[in-house]
Order: structure tokens, then C-alpha cells, then sequence
């Protein structure tokens, strides 16, 4: 049953009264007719905020869930850089050991370095290499340190091909008093033997 049947009307017995009841009566109806429609669009606005506000909080949801997916992602994109660039910086400094190693373990280097470690003389006459020889022994501890410097050889490889020579060489007297001598500032040597000083790991240390 409508509004419309609900409502009572307005009864009267003389024509004038008949017209404002009719009048009246019309207006009730169009007024409940106007609140039931208003109704109806209310029920309507409320049906779609709500829609909205349900929409609103999936699309929250799935904001949320879509802003953890990125900085997860964001987050995973940077471990992976980071582990590229320290694969890369690795591998970097294995290619360099690498070829200081050839550099350094010449024939020449490495009879020169056998004598130092034997504490034999080195310098001609009395030992077997020329001042030459010695200096180009010398100057592979500059590219080491150099090298080293620049990031570009661990620590580790530091240590472990080239820290005994760098102590034996250091402590040498012969160099030591060919340096004086000539006042040559073995910087590269000096650096080196510093560094290894400084390293915790004792294996390091001759």
C-alpha cells in the first residue's frame, strides 16, 4: 500500500471547504510523493556512498597493498643493485690481483725477492741484480699501492699475495741504504707497510 493510500484526507461538506480539502489533500500528496521520492534518492545516495566508501576502502586496500608490493620491489631492486655493484667491484679487484700478480712474479722480481727473503746480496758486485732491476722490483709496490688505494685490490688479496714481500722488502738493509743513498722516498713501499700493519688478520704479518 502507497504513502498515498496511508494518507487521511481532509473532509468538509460545503463546496468551498470541498475545494480548499481537495486543494489540501492534493498538496499532502504531492508532498508525500516529494518526501517519498527524496526518500528514495537519499536511500540512493546513501546506497552509493556506501558503494563508494566499500570501493574506497578496496582501492585503500589495494593502494596499501600495491605501495608494499612497490617498496618491497623498491626495496629488492636496491639489494640486487648492491650485490651487483659489490659482484662487480669484486670481480674488479680479482682481474687486478690478477694481473699485478703477473706483473709483480716476473723471473726477475721473483729471483730478486728470493734474495731478499734469503738476506742474500742483492746489488752487483757482490749480489746479481742491477740497480735497474731493483728499481723496477720497487716500483710494483707503487702500482700495488696505487692500486690498493683506488679500491681496486681487497684487502684480502692485499694480504695474501703480496704482504710477506712487502715486510722483507721494507726491512731489507741493503734497500734501506741503496733508498738513503740515492734519497729515493720509497712512497708506495712506505704506504704499503702501513697498511699492512694495520691489518687485524696476524696471517698478514711476517
Amino acid at each position: 500500500m502507497t504513502a498515498e493510500n496511508d494518507l487521511q484526507e481532509i473532509k468538509t461538506g460545503n463546496g468551498v471547504d470541498r475545494d480548499l480539502a481537495a486543494t489540501g489533500n492534493d498538496r499532502l500528496k504531492k508532498a508525500v510523493i516529494e518526501l517519498r521520492d527524496l526518500k528514495q534518492v537519499i536511500g540512493t545516495l546513501n546506497t552509493n556512498l556506501v558503494k563508494f566508501s566499500n570501493s574506497s576502502d578496496r582501492w585503500s586496500r589495494k593502494l596499501v597493498f600495491l605501495t608494499w608490493g612497490l617498496v618491497a620491489l623498491t626495496v629488492g631492486v636496491v639489494i640486487l643493485t648492491g650485490w651487483l655493484i659489490k659482484d662487480a667491484h669484486d670481480q674488479v679487484a680479482s682481474e687486478n690481483n690478477i694481473a699485478l700478480n703477473g706483473q709483480f712474479y716476473t723471473p726477475n722480481s721473483e729471483a730478486l725477492a728470493g734474495a731478499i727473503d734469503r738476506g742474500d746480496p742483492i746489488l752487483q758486485p757482490k749480489g746479481k741484480f742491477t740497480t735497474d732491476q731493483l728499481d723496477t722490483y720497487l716500483g710494483n709496490f707503487d702500482e700495488i699501492d696505487a692500486t690498493y688505494n683506488e679500491g681496486l685490490l681487497s684487502e684480502d688479496d692485499l694480504c695474501n699475495s703480496f704482504s710477506y714481500y712487502i715486510q722483507i722488502t721494507a726491512k731489507n738493509a741493503e734497500v734501506q741504504k741503496y733508498l738513503a743513498d740515492n734519497h729515493l722516498t720509497p712512497d708506495g713501499l712506505t704506504a704499503l707497510v702501513n697498511v699492512v700493519n694495520n691489518i687485524k688478520d696476524k696471517n698478514c704479518h711476517s
